[in-house]
């Protein structure tokens, strides 16, 4: 069961607990009030349980911390912001992709990124599954084909893939 004590010299509370291995780990909570820090030390706790079983995935490790960030009033873990991941997943296409296709996904993330507007200046998880939805039914309004719409999905699909694969966002 994970405790909190306090170090001497220290303003803040320490979690205390042992991990899946059987392991004593102890960590600064960055917390004054006791009662916010036992329950950074739980959560400390529980991930480490859960991630030593090989039950939790980056993703999920990185929105448990994002949560104890959040009841300690201290920012969320960065998450790019989506024009930049959008265009640096293009250009790493670029290097293994013909001229042809990556002149066409590039063409695709940018018709995305003019979509989204002033939302593209936002962080990659602001992005919505409406926001393809929407971006899709204008494709569909402007008279493009049923394949190239498919295609726009699966580039689009393609490149939020890896940002998932890599935790930075939880769903595609």
């Amino acid at each position: 069961m994970a405790s909190v004590h306090k170090r001497l010299g220290s303003k803040y509370w320490h979690a205390a607990w042992r991990g899946g291995d059987g392991v004593l780990h102890l960590r600064s909570t960055k917390q004054t009030n006791r009662s916010k820090a036992l329950s950074v030390a739980v959560d400390y706790e529980r991930i480490d349980k859960q991630f030593g079983k090989g039950e939790m995935v980056e993703s999920q490790v990185r929105q448990v911390v994002n949560d104890i960030l959040e009841r300690a009033g201290e920012p969320a873990l960065a998450s790019p912001i989506t024009k930049v991941w959008l265009r640096e997943w293009v250009q790493e296409k670029e290097f293994s992709k013909s001229e042809g296709t990556a002149e066409r996904y590039r063409g695709v993330i940018e018709g995305f990124i003019n979509h989204l507007g002033g939302r593209a200046d936002k962080p990659l998880t602001a992005i919505a599954p409406g926001d393809i939805q929407a971006f899709i039914a204008k494709r569909t309004k402007q008279g493009v084909s049923t394949a190239t719409i498919s295609l726009d999905g699966k580039v689009l699909r393609t490149c939020l893939n890896r940002a998932r694969k890599q935790g930075i966002i939880t769903t595609n």
